[in-house]
Order: C-alpha cells, then structure tokens, then sequence
C-alpha cells in the first residue's frame, strides 16, 4: 500500500488496516514502512508485509 507523502489522514488510517490485517492472521513479522520515490506520484509512504 502507499500513500503519498503529507497526506497524514491516509497514512494513518492504512497503518490501522495493515495493523489489524497482521495481527488478525497471525504475520508474525508485522509490517515495515518505508519511503519510496514512485514514478507515478513522487515520494510515498509505502507498507509491505509477508505472508511467508
């Protein structure tokens, strides 16, 4: 998931989606937050997670 960078109300609310999706199907790993320049929309903040 991203969300562009600033945009608070966005990155807030997929960082409790994401939360509770990890922690509802047992992710042991949770999830990791990063800062992507993407081609499409500049600089995002970006969640990924695994299902390994």
């Amino acid at each position: 998931m991203k969300q562009v960078e600033g945009a608070d109300h966005a990155v807030k609310f997929w960082l409790g989606v994401v939360d509770t999706y990890t922690t509802e199907n047992n992710i042991k790993q949770g999830y990791q937050d990063d800062i992507l320049d993407d081609s499409q929309w500049s600089m995002v903040i970006r969640q990924r997670f695994s299902h390994e």
